[in-house]
């Protein structure tokens, strides 16, 4: 019986992922949604209080493999000042967002672009705040590898994480660059980047 749920569940999602995708949330109803899935609208709120709520679970996966991808760059594998002077580095950074950018980017692009009126409206300046968090610690963390590094201030570091959050979102919205060309956009960043930082602390 519990498998049957999960599935009805799992349905949902599925159709309400396309349906978001192809028509917007606000464009989205909870009849289409039942509609599309063969599943009555009185039962779909067994399963979800409302669209909001849809909306969010269809979401979260993204937002997770979003977070995971920022705690991985700016965890124990990011402390290493080698990045700032060193090709391969760089280019594994390069590589590994394009990657994410190409299995996320429709999701990314609702999420940050079109998500009015729902409870992840505000989710850029939630990003923006998560990155800040992140780039203390991980500066807390490079001070304790390489103490002679100087200190960022609170407003530079919020500019930076903006600067960032933008960036990825100008990188969802390109539909038409083939990899080489984002390629070449992610190296031109990264160097604009790196001589930034080596400047502000002193690497």
């Amino acid at each position: 019986m519990q498998t049957l749920k999960d599935d009805k569940r799992a349905l949902i999602l599925t159709v309400a992922h396309r349906e978001f995708l192809k028509s917007g949330v606000k464009k989205t109803s909870i009849q289409t949604i039942a509609t599309c899935s063969g599943i009555a609208v009185g039962n779909i709120y067994h399963y979800f209080r409302n669209k909001d709520e849809i909306y969010c679970a269809v979401m979260q996966p993204t937002i997770q493999a979003l977070y995971e991808f920022i705690d991985i760059y700016n965890g124990e594998r990011g402390l290493n000042i080698e990045f700032y002077t060193v090709e391969a580095y760089q280019q594994q950074m390069i590589e590994t967002l394009l990657c994410f950018v190409r299995q996320h980017q429709p999701e990314l692009r609702l999420l940050l672009f079109h998500s009015v009126g729902t409870s992840l409206e505000y989710f850029r300046e939630t990003l923006v705040a998560r990155q800040i968090t992140y780039g203390e610690r991980y500066l807390e963390g490079m001070k304790r590898k390489h103490p002679h590094l100087c200190e960022v201030s609170p407003l530079c570091m919020h500019f930076l994480c903006s600067t960032w959050t933008s960036m990825l979102g100008t990188l969802c919205m390109q539909d038409d660059l083939s990899d080489d060309r984002v390629r070449l956009f992610l190296k031109e960043y990264i160097t604009y980047g790196t001589a930034g930082w080596k400047q502000l602390i002193q690497v």
